[in-house]
């Protein structure tokens, strides 16, 4: 009995999966729509070319497995201890092993760090004056790379559960994803010379990435996500005002999530359904010496609660998920962003310009991995130029 429900516990996670939770920051695996109500002329094509590093900086741990009671970390500081089908099979390899018991540390550290470069193509055509189609390429090369006492508590696993006859794959060196991103395409409309609206989405065969369903996962190989499991639809509404001499942009947004899947860590073959997203934002232009434009601005975002079902939705054992949407405790969660970029024009058609973004407070919980919720990335910096051509 002890034995079969050690490998339910087992196939419940593929424990080198603990820092691979990347569904991708933000509500952007795409670029950033220029939060503005500037659109093309007719006729004009806009190249940007960018690139944007960044590293998963923070997670929110459930150590006791209840889903409710979560404690924010630094990944590098992540340990064995914070993963509850680690301390459980833990135990049961105590209970059940006798003499071949070799007892797994706890306190081992999981992840030297996790990083990501991204490398950006946005295509946008000025169909009128008034109307601009554009669409959102990009390239993912990601580094997830695990501490030698990791590996070597993860061999210490992987031969006990050979001997209770229990399949496992065994942590790599390093947890690499090279690959698309999805590619978003979508339109901006300008109605009123201070407003506009957009939209944009990912959908069928624009989902180029690597999702949770496609990933390989073997023994010492593990290969991270670069794209959704699910379609997601955006919609902006922008409005440009003055105070004075002080230009300001408004920008709200709705996101939308469709159906979609987690298969790692303690979320086994789950169906999952993210909480939708409100966008919030405000910014600013400076004018600097040299011809320089300075951009600041503030962006919250507020979820709604997750839902979740099949898998082990309900309990830790994959053989009890919920048969219907049920909501995720606690998943409602809320994220304020600054950034600020600065922006060169060298010629009339060509510019050069710096980005730089980083969450200044995010309520992390939830048992879903997203941001906002249990993942928060580090400063985000981005280099790019643009091109305009006719």
């Amino acid at each position: 009995m002890m034995k079969k429900k050690t490998k339910q516990l087992i196939n419940i996670s593929k424990i080198g999966l603990f820092l691979a939770i990347v569904s991708a920051w933000l509500v952007s695996s795409s670029a950033i729509l220029d939060a503005s109500t500037k659109v093309l002329p007719d006729g004009i094509w806009k190249l940007d070319v960018y690139v944007e590093s960044y590293e998963i900086d923070e997670v929110a741990v459930n150590g006791n497995g209840d889903k409710l009671d979560w404690k924010k970390i630094s990944l590098a500081d992540g340990t064995i201890a914070d993963i509850k089908l680690l301390t459980t099979l833990n135990g049961a390899f105590y209970v059940n092993l006798g003499p071949a018991y070799q007892s797994i540390s706890t306190t081992t550290k999981l992840a030297h760090y996790w990083k990501k470069q991204k490398a950006h193509l946005d295509i946008a055509y000025g169909l009128t004056d008034k109307l601009t189609l554009f669409t959102n390429i990009s390239y993912e090369n990601a580094v997830l790379d695990y501490t030698d006492e990791y590996q070597a508590e993860s061999k210490k696993i992987d031969e006990q559960l050979a001997l209770l006859d229990t399949p496992y794959n065994r942590a790599p060196d390093k947890a690499i994803g090279e690959n698309l991103n999805d590619i978003y395409i979508g339109a901006k409309y300008r109605f009123l010379n201070h407003m506009a609206v957009a939209v944009k989405g990912t959908f069928g065969d624009l989902r180029t990435g690597v999702d949770a369903r496609e990933k390989k996962v073997e023994d010492n190989q593990q290969e991270l996500e670069t794209g959704k499991s699910y379609d997601e639809f955006h919609g902006y509404l922008f409005a440009d005002y003055e105070i004075g001499m002080l230009p300001l942009r408004i920008t709200t947004g709705y996101v939308w999530k469709g159906d979609g899947y987690q298969n790692f860590l303690d979320n086994k073959k789950i169906d999952i359904n993210l909480g939708d997203v409100i966008i919030l934002g405000l910014g600013t232009e400076l004018k600097l010496p040299l011809d320089i434009n300075t951009e600041i601005g503030i962006t919250h975002l507020i979820t709604g609660k997750d839902k979740y079902k099949g898998g082990n939705s309900n309990t830790l054992l994959p053989t009890a998920g919920y048969s219907d949407w049920t909501e995720v405790p606690d998943s409602d969660t809320s994220a304020t962003m600054a950034s600020i970029s600065m922006t060169k024009s060298l010629k009339k058609f060509l510019r050069v310009y710096a980005n730089a973004s980083l969450p200044i407070a995010h309520n992390m919980k939830g048992q879903l991995y997203d941001f906002p919720g249990r993942l928060e990335p580090s400063t985000t910096i981005k280099l790019g130029m643009t091109l305009f051509l006719k």
